[in-house]
C-alpha cells in the first residue's frame, strides 16, 4: 500500500511539473512584444583606421598619407566603427571616430546608432558618405529603420548627417554636387586614365594603388622623393590625399605631374587636355598647369587659383 501511494505522489508531482511547464511555454513573451535591437556590444565593435598609420607630409603639411581612415575636407580624418553580420550587408555601422588635424588630433566619438535608435528603436546603419574636399564636413549616414524595411525598400535608405565641424545631426543637408574646382582640371585631362593605365594608380580625392594593376610601371619620382612610401603605398592599403585648402590648383596639378613621372624625369609625358575643354577643339600635351591654362575654354569651370 505505501509503494502504492509513494507511486501515486510522484506521478501526481510529475503531472504538475507537465502543466506549469507548457503554461510558460505557451505564455506570449514580454520580450517579443516589446522587442527592440540592442547596441552591439563594444568588444564586438571594430574600429576602423589608427593614427599611427598617419603621417602629414609637405612644406605646409599639406598631403596625408593614411590606412583606414577618410580625410574630410582637408580638416578632419574619419574612422568608422562596424561589426561584421550575415551574408546580406556583411557589416553594420554603429558610428565613427573624427580627429581634428589642426587641434593635435583631438579624437571626437560619434555614436550616431544610438541618435537614430531614439526614434527608429530597429534601426541599422549600412553605409556612408563623405563629400571629400568639397568645402563641407559633412558625414552623411544611410540606414533603414529595420531589416523588414530592407527586404521592402531596397536602395530606399534614410539618411542623417553629421557636421564635423558644428558637432551637430541634420536630419536633411544639401551636400553639393560635383567636384572641387580645384579637381576640375584633372577631369578636363587624361591624366587620370593615364596613371590608372601606365602606374597602377586610382587617382580620385586622392590616389590609391591597385593591387590588381599589371604591367605597371611604379619607378616613379614620388617613391624616390618618399622612398619610405613605397612599400606601403604598394600593398594597396595605403593612400594620399591632399589638403586643398592650403594648395593652389596649380601647385597640386604640377605635383601630380611631377610625382607620377618616371623616375628622374621632371613630368610625366603624354598628359593631353582633352578636345572638349581645348579652346580649338583638339588634344594637346600638356606639361604643366600653365600650358593647360593655355588651352582651356571653360567649358569644365572656372578655374580656381
Amino acid at each position: 500500500m505505501d509503494v502504492l501511494k509513494k507511486f501515486l505522489s510522484l506521478k501526481l508531482v510529475f503531472l504538475v511539473g507537465v502543466v506549469v511547464g507548457l503554461v510558460f511555454y505557451f505564455k506570449p513573451s514580454e520580450t517579443k512584444k516589446n522587442s527592440v535591437e540592442k547596441r552591439p556590444s563594444s568588444t564586438k565593435v571594430i574600429h576602423e583606421g589608427n593614427l599611427k598609420d598617419v603621417q602629414l607630409f609637405g612644406e605646409k603639411n599639406q598631403f596625408v598619407l593614411s590606412k583606414d581612415l577618410t580625410l574630410a575636407d582637408g580638416k578632419y580624418l574619419v574612422g568608422f566603427d562596424y561589426v561584421k553580420t550575415d551574408d546580406r550587408i556583411k557589416w553594420e555601422y554603429v558610428g565613427f571616430r573624427y580627429y581634428d588635424i589642426d587641434n593635435q588630433f583631438k579624437e571626437i566619438t560619434v555614436n550616431a546608432l544610438d541618435e537614430i535608435r531614439k526614434t527608429a528603436p530597429k534601426a541599422f546603419i549600412y553605409d556612408y558618405q563623405i563629400n571629400v574636399n568639397s568645402g563641407v564636413s559633412v558625414v552623411d549616414l544611410i540606414y533603414y529603420e529595420s531589416r523588414s524595411a530592407m527586404e521592402r525598400n531596397i536602395g530606399d535608405g534614410k539618411h542623417i548627417y553629421y557636421k564635423l565641424d558644428e558637432q551637430k545631426y541634420y536630419s536633411e543637408y544639401a551636400i553639393p554636387e560635383g567636384y572641387p574646382v580645384k579637381e576640375n582640371i584633372i577631369y578636363c585631362t587624361n591624366l587620370k586614365e593615364l596613371i590608372n593605365k601606365n602606374i597602377g594608380f586610382e587617382l580620385q580625392a586622392g590616389f590609391k594603388f591597385q593591387n590588381q594593376a599589371k604591367n605597371v610601371n611604379t619607378d616613379i619620382n614620388l617613391f624616390a622623393i618618399y622612398p619610405e612610401f613605397k612599400e606601403k603605398m604598394l600593398s594597396g592599403k595605403y593612400w594620399i590625399e591632399p589638403r586643398l585648402q592650403l594648395l593652389s590648383s596649380k601647385e597640386w596639378f604640377d605635383t601630380l605631374l611631377h610625382w607620377f613621372a618616371p623616375r628622374g624625369q621632371d613630368v610625366l609625358p603624354g598628359v593631353k587636355i582633352e578636345a572638349q575643354y581645348s579652346i580649338d577643339g583638339q588634344e594637346h600635351e600638356i606639361r604643366s598647369y600653365d600650358e593647360f591654362k593655355q588651352y582651356y575654354n571653360g567649358q569644365g569651370g572656372e578655374l580656381s587659383e
